[in-house]
Parts: C-alpha cells; sequence; structure tokens
C-alpha cells in the first residue's frame, strides 16, 4: 500500500513540475521571440535611414553613424536571440534556424562583417564608402531572410 501511494504522490508531483514548467518555456519562447523582433524592427528601421542616405543623400553621418552601429549591434547577437525552443505562433522564424545553426550562425557572421565595414566608413565620415557597402549589407540581411525567414502571417 506505502508503494501505490508513494507512486501516486511521485507521478502527481511530476505531473505539476511538468504543468508548471510548460508555461514558463511558453513565457520564455514569447519574450525571446518579442525581443528578437524588437531588434529586427530596429533594424529595418536602420536600414530605411541607411538606404535614404545612400539613394537619395537624406540624412547626415550622425544618423548614419547611428544606424550602422546599430545594425552592427544587432548582427553581433543575431544567434543568442534564437535560443532552442522559441519558437511562437507569431514568429516568422524558420525551423531550420536550429535544424542548420552553423550555416545560421555563418549568415549573422557575414551581416556582422558587412555591418562592420559600414560602421567604420560612417566613422570615418567617408559617404562614399558606405554607400559602397550597402549592397554588402543588405544582401547579408537577404541571404539571412531567405533561408530562415518565412512568410508574413
Amino acid at each position: 500500500m506505502k508503494r501505490i501511494f508513494l507512486f501516486g504522490v511521485a507521478a502527481a508531483a511530476a505531473l505539476a513540475v511538468g504543468q508548471a514548467v510548460l508555461p514558463v518555456q511558453a513565457q520564455d519562447a514569447m519574450a525571446a521571440y518579442e525581443s528578437r523582433h524588437k531588434a529586427m524592427e530596429s533594424l529595418s528601421g536602420s536600414m530605411k535611414t541607411l538606404a535614404a542616405f545612400v539613394k537619395e543623400n537624406q540624412g547626415s553621418m550622425s544618423e548614419v553613424v547611428a544606424a550602422a552601429d546599430n545594425i552592427h549591434t544587432v548582427a553581433m547577437n543575431i544567434p543568442s536571440m534564437f535560443p532552442a525552443n522559441s519558437m511562437t505562433e507569431k514568429s516568422r522564424a524558420k525551423a531550420e534556424i536550429w535544424t542548420m545553426w552553423s550555416d545560421f550562425e555563418a549568415d549573422a557572421k557575414a551581416l556582422a562583417e558587412a555591418s562592420n565595414k559600414m560602421l567604420m566608413a560612417a566613422k570615418a565620415g567617408d559617404a562614399d564608402a558606405v554607400k559602397a557597402s550597402f549592397g554588402a549589407v543588405g544582401s547579408a540581411c537577404g541571404d539571412c531572410h531567405k533561408g530562415y525567414r518565412g512568410p508574413k502571417k
């Protein structure tokens, strides 16, 4: 009788722990999604600032430096924004991020390198070099989007 009672208590405890863990995991996934969504939105805004500078000669070099710095900062942190089990219904991230992790990291590194070149050019006040590096930054963003971002929901 004692064994049955203890087994029942253990099973109930395991079930309670399992139920407690699921909401925490869902909260963690939502927090990761919201954090990376904000970061990617800021990256998009920075690209718009740079596009206006590159294509229309709009904006100041200080705005370009800030935009390039933001892109570089986000790029350096992209892998950490995608922890395992951080998918949500809202997320456009594809499962390939985690199944092809080393390729995903390589794409993030390519963006970090391209954005660093742009940042160095912007800090030096070299508008021509900023404009020359814009295509590489855009291509690096696009490469990651092609492989790892799903359609809008």
